[in-house]
């Protein structure tokens, strides 16, 4: 299946949302062009699908030729691009820029939330998001606040309190990340899959 949401961001930024339908061998078809010791060495099938997947939303962004990279930890990255990646049970989905720092969370709603909110939503947050009608508002801040630690990309930024929620006067959420007494607020988009998934992006410098 193609790619259910394409969006330009800017001249230099992308997005692509993939619904996970095939099976390994027709992924590999539309790849073709892949590191095969890579993938042998993936021992799950769905990990398998998910490198393949990456690699095809890489060079959709891109080139064709384009290639993944990986970190000592294990972490995919793009020596042309500043990628970062989701996925869920039903999508995967890549947000790629020439430019800006990007971080993207797809996640689908589920009950657990709920056992750990504590952890990542305080009251004001959850109250300020039900106030202004945002679907799911705990999976909203979860999935907004993994988006901005893809985006600080350093590690160590506890969600609670480095990583903060609020509205602007037109309602509009921004989130603020705070480390080493170095602030960064960042506009939050936002795309309502489906009714109980969504997925938040991150755009800065």
């Amino acid at each position: 299946m193609p790619a259910i949401i394409k969006k330009i961001i800017n001249s230099s930024t992308k997005l692509l949302v993939w619904k996970k339908e095939e099976s390994l061998d027709e992924l590999a078809a539309q790849v073709f062009s892949f590191d095969a010791a890579h993938l042998d060495g993936l021992r799950t099938t769905s990990r398998k699908k998910e490198y393949l997947t990456n690699l095809l939303l890489l060079r959709m962004l891109s080139s064709p030729k384009e290639q993944l990279q990986y970190t000592e930890r294990g972490q995919p990255y793009s020596t042309n691009h500043k990628i970062s990646i989701s996925h869920s049970l039903l999508y995967q989905t890549m947000i790629a820029s020439t430019e800006y720092r990007v971080g993207i969370d797809i996640e689908h709603q589920r009950d657990s939330l709920l056992v750990t909110k504590s952890k990542f939503c305080t009251n004001a947050e959850f109250e300020a998001l039900t106030r202004a009608g945002i679907q799911h508002p705990l999976l909203f801040t979860w999935c907004t606040k993994e988006a901005a630690f893809k985006w600080y990309g350093k590690g160590n930024l506890p969600f609670i309190p480095n990583i903060a929620l609020r509205l602007d006067e037109k309602a509009i959420p921004w989130v603020r990340i705070i480390q080493n007494n170095v602030q960064h607020d960042l506009k939050v988009n936002y795309i309502d899959i489906d009714q109980d998934t969504i997925l938040t992006f991150l755009v800065g410098l």
